[in-house]
């Protein structure tokens, strides 16, 4: 897996399907091609967390370019929006660079990832890269921006633009359209402000509010939209205040702890499930967090989880399913992204592993009690970092032009254990091993 020790950076989007199941976009490197490249990749899982297919795509390309960050690459570079239309078919976006053009791209695949559409935008759209997003009725929007003014544009269902009007707002941080109306928030460091526009682009009306309310924005069955960062606010489709529920009233006890949220969905019940962590001095000793509230904001219950037990830190999005949540997440300290799963009330289930690995590794014995031998199928160099149970770091080793490597473990307590090698060029392994 890429995602080295970054997979906050690594990670895009979830959701999920008509089918119950789940799908994730991801950008993924590959230099098999004798250049450094890059494959827009898409993984579904069934909704008992089993990988159902996994498929890249690059698009063409045969030679690396140059991005405007000076970073050399060539492929497809998959961006946050993933869509399922009516049908089951999958609508994405992504950035295509090779050596001699660069542009942004719409492309669109069925229910299993077979590729039916890609189409490029050419200099009438050079910065589409905005997310896309669906509206009530299915229909497709999207964001593109130049240096002055932002523009809302109506695709159909083959990325063809089929109007476009300008936004009279210098900076979209979140967006969504409900009931023919484009709705954003815009957070500073005193206040969030929410703004509702018509889809022809004409300001409608304005509210604004405490800053740690409504960082991320959903629509709302009443037209209106429903915010969430630290506290949580419900408007109407006036952008006129509901309820809102300040912070203290969602966690029984608030401590030393900084909350913060990276979620919010909608509940079939009428409320929302919220998620996010909580840390208390850095990243790596975070906590995370999900809490359920009802139709009138209420906190129902709410779960802390820690590293030490559950082996994340960081969690990404959540999403209801029949018998509970099901949730992506990471470990900060392992690089490792994970699928999980909770039920109604919170209590923990069951985790599965993101792994996006196509090389076959061997590791045995498998228990060991002594040495454990892991191979890899071709040489590379770099480092292995193995891990605890509690996914703390113990120990590091140097590989050098090696496909294999023996690891001492008699002096290890009992447990499950990761080692994770990251190569020269940031290509990652995983192996896990039992001590006993």
């Amino acid at each position: 897996m890429e995602s080295g020790t970054c997979p906050q950076c690594f990670y895009l989007n979830m959701i999920k399907t008509i089918d119950e199941g789940f799908v994730l976009p991801f950008t993924i490197g590959d230099g098999s091609g004798g250049f450094p490249s890059l494959e827009h990749r898409i993984v579904k899982y069934d909704e008992n967390g089993d990988l159902v297919w996994d498929k890249a795509y690059n698009f063409g390309a045969t030679s690396a370019g140059t991005d405007w960050g000076g970073l050399e690459w060539g492929g497809g570079r998959a961006q946050s929006t993933l869509l399922e239309l009516d049908n089951g078919d999958l609508v994405m976006n992504g950035q295509y660079l090779d050596a001699d053009t660069s542009f942004y791209y719409f492309f669109k695949t069925d229910s299993e990832g077979d590729s039916l559409l890609f189409r490029g935008y050419g200099p009438d759209y050079p910065f589409f890269r905005g997310r896309m997003f669906l509206s009530n009725d299915g229909e497709i929007y999207g964001i593109w921006e130049d240096d002055d003014f932002r523009y809302l544009l109506h695709l159909d269902e083959n990325g063809e633009v089929l109007s476009e009007n300008i936004i009279d707002e210098y900076s979209l941080q979140e967006f969504v359209v409900n009931n023919d109306a484009l709705l954003t928030s815009r957070t500073n460091s005193t206040e969030t402000i929410f703004r509702k526009f018509s889809l022809n682009g004409g300001l409608v009306s304005t509210f604004s509010f405490d800053h740690n309310y409504g960082r991320l924005i959903i629509p709302n069955e009443i037209g209106g939209i429903t915010g969430y960062s630290k506290g949580l606010i419900k408007l109407d489709a006036n952008l006129e205040e509901v309820w809102h529920t300040p912070i203290e009233d969602l966690f029984i006890s608030m401590g030393s702890l900084d909350y913060e949220g990276f979620a919010i969905t909608a509940t079939p019940d009428g409320g929302y499930i919220l998620a996010g962590h909580a840390r208390l001095y850095t990243p790596d000793d975070a906590f995370v967090y999900l809490v359920k509230v009802d139709e009138n904001g209420e906190r129902e219950w709410g779960g802390l989880y820690s590293q030490a037990s559950i082996g994340l830190n960081f969690i990404f999005d959540v999403e209801p399913v029949d018998d509970g949540y099901v949730f992506t997440g990471a470990s900060l300290t392992t690089g490792l992204m994970w699928l999980a799963k909770v039920n109604s009330e919170g209590v923990f289930v069951s985790t599965e592993e993101l792994v996006f690995q196509e090389e076959e590794v061997v590791v045995f014995p498998n228990p060991a009690s002594e040495v454990v031998n892991l191979r890899w199928p071709e040489y590379a160099s770099g480092i292995l970092n193995l891990y605890g149970p509690s996914a703390q770091l113990l120990g590091t080793h140097s590989v050098l032009n090696q496909k294999e490597y023996v690891l001492l473990v008699d002096d290890l307590m009992p447990g499950i254990y990761t080692v994770h090698l990251m190569d020269e060029n940031r290509k990652g392994l995983v192996f896990r091993f039992v001590k006993i």
